[in-house]
Order: C-alpha cells, then sequence, then structure tokens
C-alpha cells in the first residue's frame, strides 16, 4: 500500500525537445502536492534552475543527483548548464594563442634580421 501510494504521486516531467539541446533543458511539470523534484542529471555546481523563471536552489540528492522542492501547481522549468571553468578556460586558451602570435613575430624578425 505503501509503495502505491508513493508511486501513484510521481508525476513526469513533460521535456520540450524543440527548445533543449546542449547544454539547456526546458520543460513542464503538474503536481498534485507541494513535493520535491528529484532528476538522474549529476549534481554540479554549474547548473542554473529556473522554475516559472524564478533562479532556484538546488542540493544533491540520492548521493549524486540534483533534487529541489517544488509547491503544488503547474511549472515551467529550465536547466542551463556552464561549466565553471569554461571561462578560466577560454581565457588561458585566447591568452596561450596570442603568446604564440608574439614568439613568431618575434622569431621571423630575429631570422630577418640575423
Amino acid at each position: 500500500d505503501i509503495l502505491n501510494q508513493i508511486t501513484s504521486d510521481v508525476v513526469p516531467f513533460q521535456l520540450n525537445k524543440k527548445k533543449s539541446m546542449g547544454d539547456h533543458l526546458e520543460g513542464t511539470i503538474q503536481t498534485k502536492n507541494d513535493s520535491y523534484f528529484v532528476t538522474s542529471i549529476p549534481y554540479d555546481e554549474g547548473f542554473t534552475i529556473k522554475v516559472d523563471g524564478k533562479e532556484i536552489k538546488y542540493e544533491k540528492v540520492n548521493r549524486a543527483f540534483i533534487g529541489f522542492q517544488l509547491e503544488k501547481g503547474k511549472h515551467q522549468i529550465t536547466f542551463d548548464y556552464e561549466s565553471p571553468m569554461k571561462r578560466a578556460g577560454i581565457v588561458t586558451s585566447v591568452s596561450g594563442f596570442i603568446l604564440f602570435l608574439i614568439i613568431l613575430v618575434v622569431d621571423g624578425r630575429r631570422k630577418k634580421n640575423g
């Protein structure tokens, strides 16, 4: 009885495939009661999650996944992901490329004058 009661409250998340790609997921859910939204998405601090357009705090659940509280009703939920070190990686790559170009120019001038 308890298992039937628990599983009867499970409501599927309706993913909007047209608006979901790569690092962005979007969809809707309708809940009968205040509940807890638990995903199979591994927990990472690079996510921004919005419920009805408002950013919410999420936490690690079941030792490894994303979960958050959800009030009763119909909700639009979006998940956006950006690697925490993405910006640092871009800056490092661009800086390295610029340094490489400077070395090529300086080396070319030395050979030309040398």
